[in-house]
């Protein structure tokens, strides 16, 4: 990843950016790197993203899905 520092008086970097007032007057870092990108999904649009996955013929068993993976795996553990 390409960035860019410099260090640069605070109250030069005051005049461009809200500086607190603690960083004015001193020394201070400046680090500039490329944003990240914007996250692929908004919120209230994850609704059938992973439908590509779905396997019809399966579909008729997730109201029991739960109930029989619990089963599987602690049906077994009784004592």
């Amino acid at each position: 990843m390409e960035f860019f520092r410099q260090t640069m008086d605070g109250e030069v970097l005051a005049q461009v950016v809200d500086l607190p007032a603690s960083l004015r007057g001193r020394k201070v870092e400046v680090v500039v790197s490329p944003a990240r990108e914007a996250p692929l999904l908004q919120t209230g649009e994850a609704y059938g993203c992973l439908r590509q996955y779905a396997n019809p013929a399966l579909a008729g068993q997730e109201s029991q899905a739960w109930q029989q993976a619990v089963l599987g795996k602690h049906a077994t553990r009784r004592r």
